[in-house]
């Protein structure tokens, strides 16, 4: 029962962490290719912070831990470009469409690819029913007189969502392989390195691009401060309840029902916050997409359900 409350927790933390992202970039108030680096330097820093707090306030850090997570560091500072840049293009729905799935396939495609013998045949399946689905989901009817540029749009708008989806993927890939390694130890340093790594590149990055008016980047509004506050302090509990999650349930179960739950209520939240539209067939795409993560989860359960009728 704790287990469930936990995913269920991170559930609506990366929800809850998505929307604030979003309304952080609408709201930020200088040049928009600052948004990526200022908010990874102050998520960067708020997230390790609170890792700390979670691990006692003790630092025990191997090697591996540190290899893997300035590689994660990267990964994450290219997922914080990738997510603001698509909020900034084109719809909520989509990004988070691209991103969830990213989430549950790219990890899937590694496991099969270290075991294929382990890879089940309904695992497969699961797999082209979501590519299927998202291509239902972010299927658009151009109109008008702007059509070219409409398309053009589009497509910029659906590569930088599909490097998304990747980014978001070898995320976890990254994050379950240095557990694997190192067992449920240094959970918290990884994420402290992890997180540091990225603001550590985005200062630089900073200070490179704006030398002497680095400073003014992180000048904000009331309501971009308390947007890029709240999203680095949710975002900080997300990954800690994330990594305890992973202590006690199989990645893959985690994984699954956490970008379900988060698909789910981020339909929710485009509909209620953005007054985004789905045409028949993008709905379809979702119930498509509920009954391929349903598959990923439930595999083994529904390949001895389909053994046992044909036996």
């Amino acid at each position: 029962m704790y287990l469930v409350f936990v995913i269920a927790l991170v559930i609506l933390l990366y929800t809850m962490q998505s929307l604030f992202t979003r309304f952080y970039t609408d709201n930020y108030p200088g040049d928009q290719s600052l948004t990526t680096p200022v908010f990874a330097v102050v998520c960067g820093f708020i997230v390790t912070a609170v890792s700390f707090i979670f691990s006692g306030f003790s630092f025990k850090c191997g090697w591996i831990t540190v290899l893997l997570g300035v590689i994660n560091a990267v990964v994450l500072y290219a997922y914080d470009a990738f997510i603001i840049k698509a909020s900034a293009t084109g719809p909520y729905s989509i990004l988070m469409t691209f991103s969830l799935t990213g989430g549950i396939v790219v990890p899937a495609i590694v496991s099969w690819i270290s075991n294929p013998a382990g890879f089940s045949f309904v695992q497969l399946a699961a797999i082209l029913i979501i590519f299927a689905s998202v291509l239902m989901i972010t299927t658009k009817k151009e109109d008008g007189e702007n059509k070219d540029e409409h398309k053009k749009h589009r497509t910029f708008f659906l590569i930088i969502c599909t490097l998304l989806g990747l980014a978001n993927g070898l995320y976890g890939v990254l994050l379950n392989l240095q557990q694997e390694i190192t067992g449920v130890s240094e959970k918290e340093e990884m994420v402290a390195v992890t997180f540091v790594g990225a603001a550590v590149i985005s200062l630089v990055q900073l200070l490179v691009k704006e030398k002497k008016n680095t400073l003014k980047a992180f000048r904000q509004t009331k309501l971009s401060l308390t947007f890029l506050l709240l999203s680095a302090a949710v975002s900080a509990l997300a990954i800690n309840a994330l990594v305890i999650a992973l202590e006690g349930v199989n990645e893959t179960v985690v994984y699954t029902f956490d970008n379900a739950g988060v698909l789910l209520l981020s339909a929710i939240a485009s509909a209620v916050f953005f007054k985004e539209k789905l045409s028949k067939l993008n709905v379809v795409g979702c119930i498509v997409i509920s009954i391929g993560l349903m598959c990923m989860s439930q595999y083994e359960n529904i390949e001895k359900l389909i053994l046992s009728i044909f036996s």
